[in-house]
């Protein structure tokens, strides 16, 4: 696959993440509150969304965010970022726009490896 094409999927599917799941935090948090499983659930993936990212998210603010989900690491990205920023109510534009931006960061980091480590395996 072109390089330039693995980036811009990437990049586009993962700028969507936010926004869907924003959406869906909202809708399944007001219509399935009640329900005493998925309100456990929620109230564990908060404490642990806290305990990995809190402090230094509510530390160093939009640049905290922005560099958690930038660090191509499993258990960070946009998803995670997108959910802790509503654990921790960051305003949603501030929210969308660090997430954007450490997505795009990532996206270019993955995709310099990518060809420069096929370059070296092709020099070997």
């Amino acid at each position: 696959m072109p390089l330039a094409l693995a980036f811009a999927v990437s990049l586009l599917v993962n700028l969507f993440i936010f926004p869907i799941l924003m959406w869906l935090i909202d809708t399944f948090s007001v219509r399935l509150w009640p329900n005493r499983l998925y309100r456990r659930a929620v109230i564990n993936l908060s404490k642990q969304a806290k305990r990995v990212v809190g402090a230094d998210i509510q530390k160093y603010g939009f640049g905290g965010l922005m560099v958690f989900v930038m660090i191509p690491l499993p258990g960070t990205g946009a998803y995670m970022g997108t959910i802790a920023a509503y654990v921790l109510r960051i305003e949603r534009g501030k929210a969308l726009l660090a997430v954007s931006l450490g997505v795009f960061i990532s996206c270019i980091l993955m995709a310099a490896g990518s060809y420069y480590g096929n370059m070296g395996l092709n020099f070997l």
